[in-house]
């Protein structure tokens, strides 16, 4: 039996299931978990307790390859880790390049005295531009089941797990992530408010980064924005619309979960016989 804290990072939700579902696996062998969310409210005390814990579990999603802004800035704040033991697990919505380096991430956390021992990748459906059929969704959920279940028998092992990380892919990550950065903090300078909001306000409570505020009756959004969706796909009215982009909103976008545990979808997408752009994800598949 061990202690773990999951810190982990989710936009839409495919992180937070990702991380649901190693909490479940965990809890069959009766370790017990903690799970935090990365935003702006993480409260101090939280990160002050960290080496409290046996273990330490990050999760984020990819933007660009690379782990979202606030993630680092989380392992900024990180205490010294005094050699605890971590591991980590990204979210990508295609296994494209490995999702990208781990690098950026694990020197991080190892600058922070972390012991980075196992690094994962479990693949989840697109939330920007295009949305996966939903037979592809629900295989990559029975898959991200799977693959947990050796991931976690893997973690309780001590078995090291580390993804190769070669230069082309560190130079190509370090490129695409801050072209990214960059290019989110214009789109969220772009958002445009319909006129069908009704100043619910959910937005001002959800956004992780605190960059949506009321002034003069008014939304505004600042120059913080990750690009995470959060707030695009929350909101109960559809009235947060994206200014120059408005093709990076999926119509009739669902979540990950409502398609994952929808047992009427058959999850034969992708197979041996796949041609064309998905064709690559076949690899995926096979590698449990």
């Amino acid at each position: 039996m061990a202690d773990i804290a999951i810190f982990y990072f989710s936009g839409t939700g495919n992180t937070a299931l990702i991380m649901n579902l190693f909490k479940r696996e965990f809890d069959s062998y009766s370790w017990k978990v903690t799970p935090f969310a990365i935003d702006r409210n993480l409260i101090e005390t939280s990160l002050n307790s960290v080496t409290d814990y046996d273990l330490i579990g990050l999760g984020y999603p990819i933007h660009a390859f690379n782990a979202p802004e606030i993630v680092f800035d989380f392992i900024n704040r990180l205490p010294d880790g005094k050699g605890t033991k971590l591991f980590t697990f990204k979210c990508p919505g295609d296994p494209l390049f490995q999702a990208g380096s781990t690098h950026l991430v694990r020197n991080a956390l190892t600058k922070k005295n972390y012991n980075v021992f196992h690094e994962s990748l479990i693949v989840g459906p697109s939330n920007v531009a295009i949305r996966f059929d939903d037979r592809l969704t629900r295989q990559l959920y029975i898959a991200a089941q799977q693959k947990i279940k050796i991931l976690v028998e893997e973690i309780i092992n001590n078995t090291t797990r580390l993804q190769q990380n070669g230069w082309l892919l560190r130079s190509f990550t370090k490129l695409f992530s801050d072209g990214e950065t960059w290019g989110a903090r214009q789109f969220g300078r772009q958002i445009k408010i319909a006129p069908t909001c009704n100043k619910c306000l959910k937005c001002t409570h959800i956004c992780p980064q605190r960059n949506i505020s009321v002034v003069n009756g008014s939304l505004q959004f600042g120059n913080q924005c990750i690009m995470c969706m959060r707030c695009i796909y929350s909101c109960p009215e559809s009235s947060i619309i994206p200014g120059f982009s408005r093709f990076i909103k999926i119509k009739n976008w669902d979540s990950f979960e409502n398609i994952g545990r929808n047992e009427s979808v058959l999850p034969d997408f992708v197979s041996s016989k796949t041609k064309g752009y998905f064709r690559h994800y076949q690899k995926y598949f096979e590698d449990i």
